[in-house]
């Protein structure tokens, strides 16, 4: 049998198990579904945000926070979930009889007042979380969200 035969055949010994393969998405935090694509769900109210994990909290912060969390969390993510489907809404729009251009237009500008006031919601309630935690946490913090954002 010819050598580059032979390796064909190598080849083809291995595509089931690279087929199969699971890679390994790292640890996830709670509030996720265990695919790293998932949409993230509204926290619970016994779970803290993923990026206080690291953060060594007193019993009386991370109740201060969930009290925040349940006040809220929900509302911030109803916001962002109403920001979301507006985008939904506006890629379909071109693929039907419907579109104009001023309908697109519109659905743009609602789009980015809806995100806008999500995301500074969003701001407001990390913010307040923030200055629930000890100078030396929010250094950790700090130093934790730059790791995160430096990632490539």
């Amino acid at each position: 049998m010819p050598k580059s035969i032979f390796n064909y055949f190598i080849i083809l010994g291995f595509l089931p198990a690279i087929a199969l393969a699971k890679p390994d998405f790292g640890d996830m935090p709670p509030h996720c579904d265990k695919h790293p694509l998932s949409r993230h769900k509204p926290f619970a109210g016994d779970e803290l945000p993923p990026f206080l994990s690291d953060l060594e909290l007193t019993q009386t912060q991370m109740e201060q926070i969930k009290k925040l969390l349940s006040a809220k969390g929900t509302q911030v993510h109803d916001n962002m979930q109403d920001a979301f489907k507006l985008k939904a809404e506006l890629h379909q729009l071109p693929f039907s009889n419907e579109y104009t251009e001023d309908k697109a237009k519109a659905f743009i500008s609602s789009s980015i007042q809806t995100h806008a006031q999500a995301m500074l919601e969003k701001a407001r309630l990390d913010n307040a979380i923030f200055l629930l935690l000890t100078s030396e946490q929010k250094e950790q913090l700090k130093a934790h969200i730059a790791k995160a954002f430096n990632r490539e």
